[in-house]
């Protein structure tokens, strides 16, 4: 930013004391002579400032996201890198759950499993084993 500030000084600087580019260069300029010389200066800074200031325009016009809002590039990247760790998340506790359940289905079998080899039912209860 501070570039910018000392090029807009140096031709204001310039616009300001048109009689120092005569004595640079050894001649005379007259007021008249000067007054032109200042508006077409200051006509050339007002174009390049506006052209620049296009040219940025430009630039950023690349980095709208799907609102239609300016979002720098770095900050896009990195919304981009969490939503990719969020889905990995979501994909990573999905697997989880799905492993949990298998666990789960398995250990219901096998103590079914067990029980019927055991020899269930209601002759168990009423066993005379006294």
């Amino acid at each position: 930013m501070s570039h910018y500030r000392l090029i807009i000084l140096a031709a204001l600087f310039l616009c300001a004391a048109p009689d120092v580019e005569a004595q640079v260069f050894g001649r005379k300029a007259s007021q008249e002579e000067a007054g032109r010389g200042e508006e077409a200066e200051q006509g050339t800074l007002r174009a390049w400032l506006k052209g620049n200031k296009a040219e940025r325009k430009d630039l950023r016009e690349g980095h709208r996201d799907a609102r239609g809002t300016h979002r720098s590039a770095r900050k896009e990247r990195k919304a981009a890198e969490a939503r990719e760790k969020a889905a990995k998340a979501r994909k990573k506790a999905i697997r989880a759950d799905r492993k949990a359940a298998r666990a789960e289905k398995r250990a219901v079998k096998k103590t079914e499993k067990a029980r019927k080899a055991k020899g269930g039912g209601l002759g168990r209860l009423f066993s005379k084993k006294d």
